[in-house]
């Protein structure tokens, strides 16, 4: 993977095409180049000098311990020594900058997903066994031990947790409507976990008053990741018709009833789908409704 300080459009796309066929050790570099495509005008040569400052100087501070002692040095130096800290899920729902490498790693803090993914990051230096775990809460990860794995909670400074605590915080899940336990706390892929974090930083650049083509590109992305995701072709196709790019967004609604029945869709994509082939369609034009709500 590339670990540059300009990420063009077309070099993601090529990294996000690879993650789908081989999962790397680390994400960060596809965050940097998240960054570096949502803002191109920002070198991100300080956020790789830093990671890679923080890799390095914990190296040394483990050369010679047991993988044990790598572990708790690897918590003392992110948590007590450089006070890094997971915001609350409140903190970052409408404000993009909690999701993005460079803000985390300059205010030491930032949302579940990419703080969790620093650690990983860290971790896989320490040539330590951790990974992110199946669980509705994204700051649960695997530690896949000789004699047997264990379990630790970022949130609450990579402690580790009992069976019964890791059940508990499944079902005090915030916002869970159901549990899914098929494949429950098997080793999530990173295509996965950066499906998650594509989709809350869409939700977070949604919710500010940020730049449209910005958001546009997570969609891209996220669509990259997962070719069926019925939410992002929706969204997406919503936006290139605001953008008057009304081919693409016919293109992605076509894509987005070739799933869902046309009579089942949202009305507002129904009157989408008419407007842009302009009566041509075989549907009735229905009653529009509320405005937008395929995006809330």
């Amino acid at each position: 993977m590339f670990c540059e300080s300009r990420v063009t459009w077309e070099k993601l796309c090529l990294e996000i095409e690879l993650l789908n066929s081989e999962d790397p050790t680390s994400l960060i570099p596809l965050l940097l180049g998240v960054q570096s495509v949502l803002h191109p005008d920002e070198t991100q040569e300080w956020t790789i000098r830093t990671i890679n400052f923080m890799s390095y100087e914990l190296a040394a501070k483990c050369e010679g311990l047991s993988e044990e002692d790598r572990f708790h040095t690897l918590n003392a130096y992110l948590f007590d020594q450089k006070g890094f800290q997971v915001l609350p899920k409140d903190f970052c729902l409408t404000d993009p900058k909690p999701w993005l490498i460079r803000n985390v790693l300059e205010n030491r803090a930032g949302a579940s997903l990419p703080m969790t993914l620093i650690y990983l990051h860290l971790a896989s230096h320490l040539d330590l066994p951790i990974y992110f775990a199946k669980h509705p809460r994204q700051t649960i990860l695997k530690w896949v031990r000789a004699s047997k794995s264990v379990f630790i909670d970022l949130a609450s400074g990579a402690t580790l947790l009992s069976s019964d605590r890791l059940l508990e915080l499944c079902q005090n899940n915030e916002g869970q409507k159901e549990i899914d336990f098929e494949g429950y706390l098997d080793i999530l892929p990173y295509s996965k976990v950066f499906r998650a974090y594509l989709e809350k930083l869409y939700v977070a650049f949604r919710s500010s008053a940020t730049e449209i083509r910005q958001v546009r590109r997570i969609l891209d992305a996220l669509l990259l990741v997962d070719g069926g995701h019925l939410q992002a072709l929706a969204h997406r196709a919503l936006l290139l018709k605001k953008l008057g790019e009304k081919e693409g967004a016919l293109a992605d609604l076509q894509r987005y009833l070739s799933f869902v029945d046309h009579s089942a869709s949202p009305k507002e994509l129904q009157v989408a789908f008419y407007e842009l082939t302009q009566g041509r369609n075989a549907f009735p034009l229905p009653d529009p409704g509320p405005e937008n709500t395929v995006l809330h």
